[in-house]
């Protein structure tokens, strides 16, 4: 079975003829202990591929970011490409504020190589008789793909503010956002903690908004 960097590198084949990454396997820990020969060959590739703001600001070798892919961005994923010189993502917009928590200890244990923490920017919406209406309005939709109807409004245990402030507690690299909005506040506190923010944009209005926030980079999504 090929790795995940060996398909990297065949995609990266058909669109230009550019160093290939090294594989993981190449890596026997983080401390980066290759042969000479290999050693060698790294840094060339290294070497090749131009630097700029982003690898500059994350410390990456090449300016390459894991989109966050909720249930398929396991760790095996996540480690590859950071071991291959990328940034790596942890998709947690799903994820009550431990298992976050967790699941960014666990990273850690595995490697001393940053990586990307992905969030839902979900209001904290407590107006429980506006979900259970959309709740209702969706139910036909439920009952003809055979799914269960739901007569109880669904509200999270936990806010997108506990999540942020495991981030912040944690002292993450990096966070993206989607499907809503950071407040300036927000913003800043995690300026305060070292964090690099990404906001992504769906359209031209979404990019004008996150424009006038002091975040590090806009990714734009189709």
């Amino acid at each position: 079975m090929k790795s995940i960097t060996e398909k990297i590198n065949e995609e990266l084949k058909k669109i230009k003829k550019l160093p290939p990454l090294p594989d993981i396997q190449d890596f026997e820990s983080d401390s980066i202990l290759l042969s000479d020969d290999k050693l060698k060959s790294t840094k060339n590739s290294f070497m090749l591929w131009p630097k700029n703001r982003l690898t500059d600001l994350l410390h990456l070798d090449f300016p390459l970011i894991q989109s966050p892919m909720s249930e398929y961005s396991t760790n095996e994923l996540i480690l590859s490409i950071c071991y291959a010189g990328g940034l790596g993502t942890l998709t947690a917009g799903y994820l009550p504020p431990e298992a976050i928590k967790k699941a960014i200890q666990y990273l850690r244990q595995k490697t001393r190589k940053r990586f990307l923490v992905h969030l839902y920017c979900f209001e904290d919406n407590k107006d429980s008789f506006s979900i259970l209406k959309a709740q209702t309005a969706l139910n036909p939709f439920r009952k003809k793909l055979g799914l269960p109807i739901q007569t109880e409004p669904y509200v999270l245990s936990y806010s997108f503010s506990d999540q942020l402030n495991i981030l912040i507690e944690e002292r993450v690299s990096a966070l993206s956002f989607s499907c809503g909005i950071l407040t300036s506040t927000q913003v800043q506190k995690l300026k305060d903690h070292g964090i690099v923010i990404f906001g992504t944009a769906t359209n031209t209005e979404e990019v004008q908004a996150l424009n006038e926030l002091a975040i590090d980079g806009i990714i734009l999504q189709g």
